[in-house]
């Protein structure tokens, strides 16, 4: 069971260290460095200005996931992680649910949107989770040319759908938790 606490400079540096590839190809091409101790500093500000939190698995921070507001009623979700990001996905998951979700109509937002490389199918599926919806292609959106999709929903949607998220993402854990015991 992952332990989730509050973003500090440490933790997020730690995980912006030995963040997973996938995460650092996507963030990094779109942000204008590759700094993980800069990217844990801009996160920490994101999570001061908006919501979030640092998940543990054990005794080291795997993952982080929080929202942050771009302009008026429009927020911005971020998620990333090391390679044990899986471990902690559904206690990420249910955060999200129970205090992101919540937290969005309490400031009044309307809509959460997201930008995901082509390539990170997991951080697709996961978004889709949400009840985001691939929105469209960003083509050459990246510093390498790569397309992103803008993935985004509106948070009356993320309201409706608040069971069927949450059950979606107990069997998503089920099946990773299966897949890891039988290596």
């Amino acid at each position: 069971m992952a332990s989730l606490v509050a973003p500090t400079l440490a933790n997020l540096a730690f995980i912006a260290c030995n963040m997973r590839q996938a995460d650092r190809s996507e963030i990094y091409n779109v942000i204008g460095h590759n700094n993980p101790f800069i990217l844990a500093g801009q996160t920490l500000d994101a999570t001061g200005m908006g919501v979030g939190c640092v998940a543990y698995a054990g005794s080291l921070p795997v993952g982080v996931i929080g929202a942050c507001g771009v302009h008026p009623g429009v927020c911005c979700a971020f998620a990333y992680g090391t390679d044990d990001f899986p471990r902690v996905a559904l206690s990420l998951t249910r955060y999200a649910l129970t205090v992101i979700r919540p937290w969005l109509k309490d400031q009044g937002f309307h809509r959460l949107e997201c930008k995901s490389r082509f390539d990170h199918v997991h951080a697709h599926r996961w978004l889709r989770l949400f009840g985001m919806a691939n929105e469209g292609t960003l083509t050459g959106y990246g510093s390498d040319g790569s397309d992103y999709f803008q993935f985004g929903v509106s948070t009356h949607v993320l309201r409706k759908n608040a069971k069927a998220q949450e059950a979606a993402a107990s069997a998503q854990q089920a099946g990773y938790d299966e897949r890891c015991a039988a290596q």
